[in-house]
This record gives C-alpha cells, sequence and structure tokens, in this order.
C-alpha cells in the first residue's frame, strides 16, 4: 500500500463517525443527522428471530432435499384458500399463520393434512406445541399430539439450536434463510428491479444460491434483508410483535436462567492472578515515595501565617490528590472497571480544581471555596436540628459538635449557606481554563456513569449474561469482580504527575527525592492491549 493510500485509509478510520463539531446542539442534547430522524431500528434477535424459526426448521428437517420447494408450495395452498389476498404476500413467518378466519383454516386442513404433518408438524409442530397461543398453534392438530410423545427436553434443544443457527443474523446461512422470503415478493409482482441501477443484482438473482460466488451470495442477501425489513415494519399483521413479545417471555416459563459467574468482558489481568500482588507491592513502593514527598513539601514550603487559608487550601487539595492516588494505587479491588473510574474521578477533579486556583483563583475564589464548604457543615446541622434530631452525622456528631467545628455557635449561626456552589463555573469549564480538557474528556466526564450508577455502568459491572439462549442472553444480577483494566494506573500517575508538576512550577514545590517507577507488568499489559486494538484498525 502506497502512502498516498494508507494516509487516505487513516483519514478515513478517523472519521468513521461524524466529529462532535458536525453535531447540531437541540437543548441539552447533541444530534448528527441520522439521530436527529428519530429512526426505528429493527432488532433482528428480538422481533425477527422468533418469526423465521418455521423457515428454519423446515430447512434443516429437508435440507438434503429441495426444502425451499415444499416452503412455496405450502404458502401456495394457503394462499389458495385466503378468501382476501392480504397486501403482502405470505413470507412464512409464524404471524402470517394469524391472517385465515376460522372457516378458512378449517378449509386449508381438510384439504391439505398431509402436506401440513409434513412440512409444518414435523419440523416445528411439537415445538409449537409448548406455545399455546402461538398464531401457528391451529396448525399442530391434537391428533398427532396424541399418537407422537412430545420430549420437552428435546424439543427444547432442538429450539435452542435453531435460535443459535439464527442469531448470526449476516452470515451465509442465516442470510439464506432471510433471503429465501425475497421470492413471495418476485412471485405476487410486488417488486421490480430499476433498469440499470439494478443490472447487477438481476443478473446474480436467477443464479443465487448454487452459481453465486461467496461475495455475490452476500450482495443478494444483503438487497433481501433491506427489502424484507421494509415490508416487516409496513406490514399491519407485524406492527404489534404479538407473536415475539409472547415467544421470549413465555420462554421464561419453559427454562431457567442459567447466570455466567463472571463478565464477558476482556480485562487485562484478573484479581486472583499472581501478577496482582507482583504489582501492588511496586505500587506500594511508589506510594512510600509519596507519603514521604508528601512529608518534605510540609517542612519546606513557606506559609503565610497571618493569613494560612489559602496556603492550607491549596496544599490541601495537593495532600488530596496524593491521597486519592495512593489509596487507589495500592489496592487491587480498586482497579476495577467501575471502581476505578469513581477514584480516578475524584483524583481528576481535583486536580482541575487544584490547577484552576493556582492559575486563576482570586482571594475571593479562595474565601468561597472555604466558605461554601464551611456553609455545607451549617445546613447538616440545621437537617438534624429540624427534621431528624434522631440521627447523627456520619462522623457520629450532634448539632452542637457541628456547631463547634464551624467555629461556635454564633459563627454557624452568621455563616450563609450557599446552595448552588463555590464558583459559577462547571468543572467542564475549568478543563477548558487550564488546559485540561484531556483529563475532563477522557476521565472525569465519562466517569459520570460510574459515579451516579447510569445504564452504562451497571450493564457492565453489576449485571452477568444468562447464558440461556432462549432468554436471549438477557443480563441479571450478581455479585462478581468487574474485569480489570491496568490503563487505570497508568491514569492516575499521569494526573498525580499533571498535578506535581504545576506545583513545582508555580507553588514552589521541591522536586521529589525519587522519581515514580515504571511497573513492567502494566506497561506490558497497556502494549499488548494496544497491539489489539492496531490489529482492528490496519488497512
Amino acid at each position: 500500500m502506497t502512502k498516498h493510500k494508507k494516509k487516505r485509509s487513516q483519514k478515513k478510520r478517523k472519521n468513521q463517525f461524524t466529529p462532535i463539531n458536525k453535531h447540531k446542539r437541540d437543548g441539552s442534547k447533541l444530534a448528527s443527522k441520522l439521530s436527529s430522524l428519530n429512526l426505528q431500528m429493527i432488532d433482528w434477535e428480538r422481533d425477527l428471530i422468533p418469526e423465521h424459526l418455521w423457515i428454519d426448521l423446515l430447512a434443516e428437517e429437508y435440507k438434503d432435499v429441495l426444502w425451499f420447494k415444499i416452503y412455496n408450495e405450502f404458502l401456495d395452498k394457503l394462499e389458495e384458500c385466503l378468501t382476501e389476498q392480504p397486501k403482502t404476500p405470505l413470507f412464512g413467518f409464524i404471524s402470517d399463520f394469524a391472517i385465515p378466519s376460522d372457516e378458512e383454516k378449517e378449509k386449508f386442513i381438510n384439504n391439505n393434512k398431509d402436506l401440513i404433518f409434513n412440512a409444518f408438524f414435523k419440523p416445528i409442530g411439537k415445538i409449537l406445541s409448548l406455545y399455546p397461543e402461538s398464531p401457528a398453534s391451529w396448525l399442530v392438530l391434537k391428533e398427532w399430539l396424541d399418537s407422537e410423545k412430545v420430549d420437552f427436553e428435546e424439543e427444547l434443544n432442538k429450539l435452542s439450536q435453531s435460535v443459535s443457527r439464527l442469531m448470526k443474523a449476516k452470515d451465509l446461512y442465516a442470510g439464506h434463510i432471510r433471503a429465501l422470503p425475497l421470492n413471495r415478493l418476485f412471485k405476487h409482482n410486488k417488486i421490480f428491479l430499476a433498469q440499470g441501477k439494478m443490472d447487477e443484482l438481476a443478473e446474480l438473482l436467477p443464479k443465487y444460491p448454487e452459481k453465486c460466488t461467496k461475495e455475490e451470495k452476500y450482495h443478494v442477501q444483503s438487497f433481501a434483508r433491506t427489502t424484507i425489513n421494509q415490508n416487516f415494519m409496513t406490514e399491519e399483521r407485524y406492527k404489534d410483535m404479538v407473536w415475539s413479545k409472547y415467544f421470549w417471555r413465555h420462554n421464561y416459563d419453559l427454562v431457567p436462567c442459567a447466570p455466567l459467574n463472571e463478565s464477558l468482558e476482556d480485562g487485562d489481568i484478573e484479581m486472583h492472578d499472581e501478577k496482582v500482588k507482583e504489582i501492588q507491592k511496586k505500587t506500594w513502593e511508589n506510594s512510600i515515595k509519596l507519603m514521604k514527598y508528601l512529608d518534605k513539601i510540609a517542612m519546606q514550603y513557606k506559609y503565610d501565617l497571618y493569613n494560612p487559608m489559602i496556603d492550607q487550601i491549596k496544599l490541601g487539595l495537593f495532600s488530596r490528590i496524593v491521597r486519592l492516588y495512593i489509596s487507589f494505587v495500592s489496592n487491587p479491588f480498586l482497579w476495577t472497571r467501575d471502581l476505578s473510574c469513581i477514584m480516578l474521578r475524584c483524583l481528576g477533579e481535583t486536580t482541575i480544581i487544584f490547577h484552576y486556583l493556582i492559575l486563576h483563583g482570586t482571594n475571593e475564589d479562595f474565601k468561597n471555596f472555604h466558605d461554601y464548604a464551611v456553609g455545607k457543615e451549617k445546613l447538616l446541622m440545621l437537617h438534624i436540628q429540624d427534621t431528624y434530631q434522631e440521627f447523627l452525622s456520619l462522623e457520629g456528631k450532634d448539632t452542637e459538635k457541628i456547631a463547634k467545628d464551624i467555629g461556635g455557635d454564633f459563627h454557624a449561626e452568621i455563616t450563609a449557606v450557599e446552595l448552588k456552589g463555590w464558583i459559577k463555573k462547571d468543572i467542564r469549564t475549568m478543563a477548558d481554563n487550564t488546559g485540561l480538557q484531556k483529563i475532563y474528556k477522557i476521565i472525569v466526564d465519562p466517569s459520570n456513569a460510574d459515579i451516579h450508577g447510569s445504564w452504562s455502568s451497571i450493564r457492565k459491572s453489576n449485571l452477568v449474561i444468562c447464558r440461556q439462549i432462549l432468554h436471549r442472553f438477557h443480563r441479571i444480577p450478581k455479585f462478581y469482580e468487574p474485569p480489570v483494566y491496568l490503563g487505570a494506573l497508568v491514569a492516575a500517575d499521569s494526573i498525580y504527575l499533571t498535578a506535581k508538576e504545576i506545583a513545582v512550577q508555580k507553588l514552589g514545590f521541591p522536586e521529589p527525592d525519587e522519581t515514580l517507577s515504571e511497573i513492567s507488568e502494566v506497561k506490558k499489559a497497556i502494549q499488548e492491549r494496544s497491539k489489539e486494538i492496531i490489529k482492528k484498525f490496519k488497512p
């Protein structure tokens, strides 16, 4: 590949999605052109797999013969019994069998009993006997069920295999099952190929599937999927998804959940891996270095003892950064996906505030920073006094002790309570003002999910997959250790060093006697993960 082509390929990858600056602001939302159209997506797994069960099981039952001829003959005979032909021909979806009236059903059964037995009962009849409210239950005759033993476990296993085959929605097999209903549209003259634009497709369709290459098969199947999906979305008989809803919900009554014991997310290391102890040993050695460095700062920093509050806030913020860093990197149980995000959020946000106050903080900002916190203590005191007299603070303090912390009864009384915050700027703006946008965008903002327990957090860290395929691999609650991503330790190093550098430059902090050691196990894990990512995008 030439250098020019490589650059073009890289540019294409970079612009795979609409850039942020091309999104349109709508109130509090950012919307791309497509997302603003409010498009409704078809859920193949949820809505369409249940519809294709008969087609798949028919293909499996008669895979050594021309099963699609049986498929067409069955639907042709059923359509002959319909007094009024539907707008869209029958595709062989399970919902299609709800169309005939009672008289039409009776006529079809009387005239085609052998065909029904061979084409419908043999492949799927016993399975559908487990779904008494199925739209096709009228095709499962009682006399056949009485004469043939229904093995509950065997039929559910057969059904599971069918769902498994169909789950791979776009492989050649599932694609072929999905493409078959297209011939019903051609047969009933419901679809025409525009001359010129569809010439290639017109040549391929008569050859499909035996005389088509793999790429040509995919081309035909892609067209078929799009066409059938459009019909499915617009046809009234599929609108309420009655069969699909019943199928999945009824499965819960047929088979129990089978939860996995761990996440399917691929972390860098397992919590019980021996390497964790080695990494922890090295992170603790770094932590000891930071403890000594903090002691050095405490003894060498020049304080304003007449008005120490500003110095105390600056040093307190840096001390918090160090404590958060040490608490995080020295405790492997905090390295899991969700807890690491929460810890890094605290670390990143404190570092942004630290930078902002050093670079832009006025005396009023420092005063507001102090007063806001004191006001919050007063608010807690008043809540306990006014409403929750039987409670103490989490520190075990009553109203009088909280007032004493504030500065005494009189000081507590004259203290105002600010409800909106110590500064009118949000953390994003402070990050912009201090050049720490990367920390905000990559660490602080995404961590909202874990701080507030949004769906993306609980999905990844609090729920496991049910491996029962008839349950659609839904998620269920279970206690487990989420994946460990060692990149969080690298992020913690980076945030701390960012804070240390500005403290040395602007506050006159001494340089540490010892630098943080690079941990080879962490470096190797990050490199391995980077290789995997590069592989995915390699042209």
